[in-house]
């Protein structure tokens, strides 16, 4: 199952940024969600629910 998700403008051009650098330091091709699926897989499960928190406070302005 797959599922669309919305990413914001500035975090695409992390992404971007990320992808690039890592092309040219293996020089092989790679596609920005080999970056995104990388991310998920290796460092999800060591997010806490407290840095949700913040980013939701930071970044979004939102207050729990």
């Amino acid at each position: 199952m797959s599922k669309v998700y919305k990413l914001r403008s500035d975090e695409v051009e992390d992404v971007k940024e990320a992808l690039m650098k890592f092309v040219v330091e293996k020089k092989a091709l790679m596609k920005e969600t080999d970056v995104i699926h990388a991310l998920i897989k290796y460092h999800l499960k060591n997010l806490k629910a407290d840095e949700v928190i913040k980013y939701r406070q930071e970044i979004l302005g939102k207050d729990d």
